[in-house]
């Protein structure tokens, strides 16, 4: 009798695992700015101070590097919007670039990107419903290079992980939405953004806080592997792991966190 009870529970446990495969073997959910599922009201302002571990294909231990992300909520005109401030610091804790994103807290459409890099350059960028414009300069003495183009939809602001946090995250789902990408600083254009929802996990952050998270696969048919760990709950984005095509690795964990009035 417990033989057969084992060999339901396996092909039951079979017969989900045919489906989430039959699933994301479909072309992905196609998500838009707008829609009513979508929605970033739940983010709260926040902080947080990551570190970087790296490692080589041969599994040596690199210097590591610090990243702190700082979320306000901001009020413009009537519109309530979320600025992402990230600041990269290398394993010296010297600044190596600094970006701030700017997003309509709702609907998490673009609307503002600014990065600074040391020693030089900056790039800043304006979105206004589907038309994108804004300059980039290599070094504070190089040409400046503007760019005006139209998009064929409106895109979702690139805030890393946080933006996984209002989109759908039903098991099983594989979902592509509109993104932007500077191509190099050369070709900024619209590009599509998959992700695919893969099992729910819990992450400890520190002080032994457990958070309850989702599992996601970014971009999984890409030849590097990145995988995201996100939450409902703060900081919402709480783990990250990725591998390059060589085998090396990435490994982006929490060192401190804090809700900001």
């Amino acid at each position: 009798m417990r033989y057969f009870r084992y060999r339901l529970m396996i092909l039951a446990g079979l017969a989900v695992a045919a489906s989430t495969n039959a699933a994301w073997a479909q072309a992905p959910e196609q998500l838009a700015v707008g829609e009513q599922r979508i929605d970033g009201t739940h983010i709260q302002p926040f902080e947080v101070v990551w570190r970087q571990h790296r490692f080589t294909d041969q599994g040596e231990e690199q210097a590591s590097n610090r990243v702190v992300e700082n979320v306000e909520r901001v009020e413009r005109e009537g519109e309530t919007l979320l600025r992402f401030t990230q600041v990269w610091y290398d394993s010296l804790d010297a600044v190596l670039f600094t970006t701030v994103r700017v997003a309509d807290q709702r609907t998490l459409a673009y609307r503002a990107f600014h990065t600074g890099g040391a020693p030089g350059g900056f790039g800043h960028l304006d979105f206004n419903g589907t038309h994108v414009s804004g300059v980039y300069v290599e070094a504070p003495e190089g040409p400046s290079r503007y760019f005006s183009l139209d998009l064929d939809d409106q895109v979702f602001a690139s805030l890393g992980g946080l933006i996984y946090s209002a989109l759908p995250l039903e098991l099983g789902l594989e979902a592509s939405f509109p993104a932007f990408g500077w191509g190099g600083t050369t070709n900024p254009k619209q590009k599509q953004q998959t992700y695919r929802v893969l099992q729910r996990e819990k992450v400890t952050l520190p002080d032994s806080y457990e958070v309850d998270a989702v599992k996601l696969a970014i971009n999984p048919n890409a030849a590097s592997n990145l995988t995201f760990w996100v939450s409902r709950e703060a900081p919402y984005f709480v783990r990250a792991e990725s591998r390059s095509a060589s085998g090396s690795l990435s490994v982006f964990e929490i060192e401190e966190w804090s809700v900001t009035p």
